[in-house]
């Protein structure tokens, strides 16, 4: 068990602060205090009073001696005057300087409300009128500052310093006094905005998280507020954002919290945790509201609002779900995973006790009683390393390196982890349950080697049970291993036609859907190593393959051939050494690494994690092994050729799409009436997004939509007159384009430049859109000049949404025929020692 460390109890009667230094720098507005006061063995119940600069005074319960209190600061040096009378009076000084650090990326609140929405929220009787905007946005205020306290206070009981995030400030009438309200100063924004989807849809039963109804194959809040944000400057660049979904609402009849979620995590620039409005009636509008809410034990009635989980029976405990709840989701934002104890488990439920010496029925609670109320070690060592926890004494942040670790297997039942970032964190769980982990403060190696019997003795288990492995990296990135033995036992000792001994096989990289082609390319003939003369890529905004061609003549096909190329060519003597892949379910680009330290040019795009996959020292790299998963539909009518067409498997009366392997693509090549002619040809055809395709659940940011992109291609047999004059009109008559069908993730998306993006439901036939597609493709274009221009100005490719219902169910009808492909993932085989 990971015991929260405590602060040292100071040992004699006066006023004495057991968690700061007199004349600390800190870097947060409010600091949570720690402390006793008065006798130390008597049994009382008294108010110690707080003054602060340029705040109104406060005073907090000390209770057998021990308080908490939430102390208000300004930039620069403050006196912070304790008072307390028990018997006789006493008063204690004590200086802070507050710096607050600007450098940081800091964490934006952000209340989400419907197109149509009243901004109001549940309240009881009791609160009657107390459900506006205003009030939601004071109280939201206040809970972003306790969160921020509550980081601080945890990260400098593990030794890390008061490290927290930043929360976006602006100058404004602030409202986190209640003696002061209006007042201007510098306090957390809390942004509004207005979604483009209805109250009604948000709070649809079917994207209720904790309704038996709830349907996966419906776009989520979370979806929905991703895409909000990213229409909502600026949060069109890379944020962290608290959620605030205002339009929750408690169904009494149906007994469920409508409009609301529970969901953190990263998609594409946005870091993003979001939580319903149903519990916000309980948390406090203002620091002096934190202990009179903490201390409200009315019970809840659910006529009217909700007891979330059964755990919110009285109104402070209300507190603790909505607002701790909450803070866990930001967590998830932050990286964090769950953990045995505290915030990332369930322990938000004692939330109260970090912020208040009692609670009803209960107390004191000095800081070793607080229970559940803590980060557990793993998440301090997280945030630690996390750019909006980092302080000045950490130094310059160097050149970023965007790397993930890698698992790499050796002879001798071992294994290594590849960290060019430098590994943090080791994490180890047991039957899928956290048993012990390495850490790394000081020195982060970038090669970590490690046994089977190391592994074993560390989770004191034997090599029976399932154990598994997180590498965590200083830069974020992080891996896993979901079975170590598995692992080693898969890629070390395999052989390979043509290469003597066994040799070691990488960890796979993007996707591995079962069924996919698979390819490979040994390096090896005879036992001697084989020369390349040059790579042709296949790839456009993803890898489609590369082909290897050798200097005698043959050449060796990794994945298919589609989409555009490229050729790299490798000199005298150079050999491949390795490739360093963008990747996430799919790989999306790579450049190759060569033995004379040379690198080839970026082919692909540029989305998913960066990793290296190379020979661990002391091997040599004798081959790429790669499976490729369905594409799609292609269509090759260059002028003066036929037009042909490619059909794909399961090609009957539906074109199934993947949003869960992120596998599947369908591409034509063609004039735009080439296109629009297939497509009323083939007009009894829906267009499908199957969601578990390959047993894969999509995630959270996963839309069902799917998107049809117009785009540009390279035209080689177009002629010189007309290449010239393309740059300043369209001829559609002979202009060739790419027209692209595939599931719609707006991480993707967004880095996927098109002529025109149309955006239709599953279960869309193309009948049903033909003539909106032929309307849109054949508007007067702007010149490639023109269209430079808005690209440059890093503006959104224009979209038309066509509204369709998607269908009750998924069914495919199959029958085979042929298809080309596009890899999904890469492995690579790794000879024996050298």
């Amino acid at each position: 068990m990971n015991h929260p460390l405590v602060p040292q109890r100071p040992p004699t009667a006066g006023i004495e602060i057991s968690n700061v230094l007199d004349g600390e720098t800190v870097h947060q507005r409010f600091l949570l205090v720690n402390g006793r006061a008065g006798p130390r063995h008597g049994s009382f119940d008294q108010p110690i009073h707080v003054l602060c600069n340029d705040f109104p005074q406060t005073q907090w319960p000390c209770v057998n001696s021990y308080f908490k209190a939430m102390v208000h600061l300004v930039p620069g040096p403050n006196t912070i005057t304790f008072l307390f009378q028990h018997g006789e009076k006493q008063t204690l000084h004590f200086h802070i300087s507050y710096l607050p650090l600007l450098q940081n990326p800091p964490l934006s609140l952000v209340i989400f409300i419907g197109s149509d929405s009243p901004a109001k929220f549940d309240v009881p009787p009791q609160k009657k009128g107390q459900d506006t905007l205003s009030i939601a946005i004071e109280k939201f205020r206040t809970a972003g500052y306790m969160w921020q306290a509550f980081c601080a206070e945890q990260m400098h009981r593990h030794g890390f310093g008061r490290r927290t995030f930043r929360l976006e400030e602006a100058w404004l009438p602030d409202t986190i006094s209640c003696q002061e309200k209006g007042v201007m100063r510098n306090t957390a924004k809390v942004h509004v905005i207005r979604s483009k989807h209805t109250v009604a849809e948000i709070r649809d039963v079917r994207r209720a998280q904790q309704s038996d109804d709830h349907d996966e194959s419906f776009e989520s809040l979370f979806d929905f507020f991703l895409d909000d944000l990213r229409h909502n400057p600026p949060f069109d660049k890379p944020c962290a954002v608290a959620g605030l979904i205002l339009d929750s609402h408690w169904d009494t009849q149906k007994q469920l919290s409508l409009g609301h979620t529970a969901l953190g995590g990263g998609a594409g620039h946005t870091a993003l945790g979001i939580f319903g409005s149903h519990l916000l009636h309980a948390w406090p509008t203002s620091i002096e509201d934190i202990v009179p809410s903490f201390m409200d034990n009315t019970k809840t009635d659910t006529r009217y609002v909700a007891n979330d989980a059964n755990e919110s029976g009285e109104w402070w405990r209300a507190i603790n779900i909505g607002m701790g709840a909450m803070l866990h989701e930001v967590g998830h934002a932050y990286t964090l995973t769950h953990t045995p104890t505290g915030i990332m488990s369930r322990g938000y439920n004692n939330l109260n006790r970090t912020f208040v010496a009692k609670e009803p029925g209960f107390g004191p609670i000095p800081p070793e009683a607080e229970n559940g109320s803590h980060w557990h070690r793993l998440d301090v060592l997280r945030l630690r390393f996390h750019p909006a926890f980092r302080l000045p004494q950490d130094g310059p942040k160097g050149v970023p390196i965007e790397t993930s670790p890698s698992f790499v297997p050796l002879e001798g039942n071992q294994f290594q982890i590849n960290a060019p970032a430098g590994l943090s964190i080791l994490e180890m769980n047991v039957d899928g349950h956290y048993r012990t982990h390495l850490e790394f403060l000081q020195e982060h190696p970038k090669t970590l080697v490690l046994s089977m019997d190391e592994i074993c003795s560390r989770c004191k288990c034997d090599k029976r049970q399932k154990i598994s492995l997180e590498a965590m990296c200083v830069n974020q990135q992080q891996r896993t291993m979901e079975d170590v033995q598995g692992f080693i036992q898969s890629h070390a000792g395999v052989r390979l036609p043509g290469v003597p001994g066994h040799v070691i096989q990488s960890d796979v990289f993007g996707g591995d859907t079962p069924g996919a082609t698979q390819s490979r390319s040994i390096f090896l003939k005879d036992g001697h190593l084989k020369q390349a003369v040059s790579i042709t890529v296949h790839h456009g905004s993803f890898l489609d393959g590369f082909v290897i061609h050798w200097n005698d003549g043959t050449q060796d096909v990794v994945g298919k051939t589609g989409g555009g190329k490229s050729r790299f060519i490798v000199m005298p003597g150079e050999q491949i050494q390795g490739i360093i892949l963008r990747c996430g379910a799919w790989i999306d680009g790579l450049q190759f690494k060569l033995s004379s330290g040379r690198l080839s040019p970026w082919y692909g795009g540029m989305g998913g994690s960066p990793t290296v996959v190379e020979a661990p020292e002391g091997y040599d790299t004798v081959g790429f092994f790669s499976t490729a998963n369905d594409w799609t539909e292609q269509i090759d009518a260059s002028p003066g050729q036929v037009g042909h067409v490619i059909c794909p498997p399961l090609l009957s009366t539906k074109i199934t799409l993947s949003s869960a392997g992120n596998t599947n693509r369908w591409i034509f090549y063609g004039t735009r009436k080439q296109i629009i002619d297939w497509i009323r040809e083939h007009s009894n055809i829906t267009l499908e997004n199957a969601l578990f395709a390959g047993g894969n659940s999509p995630t959270s940011h996963v839309h069902t939509e799917l998107v049809i992109d117009l785009q540009q291609v390279y035209d080689q047999d177009q002629t010189y007159a007309d290449y010239i004059k393309s740059y300043f009109v369209s001829i559609y008559d002979v202009e060739r384009v790419k027209v692209e069908i595939r599931p719609r993730i707006e991480s993707k998306d967004c880095f996927i430049p098109a002529v025109n993006r149309v955006i239709v439901a599953s279960g869309t036939k193309l009948a049903d859109i033909v003539e909106d597609l032929e309307i849109e493709w054949f508007k007067p274009a702007e010149s490639y000049v023109q269209q430079t221009i808005h690209l440059f100005n890093d503006e959104d490719t224009p979209s038309h949404i066509i509204s369709a219902k998607p269908p009750t169910s998924v069914q495919i009808n199959a029958e085979p025929t042929k298809t080309s492909t596009a890899p999904s993932a890469a492995e690579m085989d790794l000879s024996t020692p050298h």
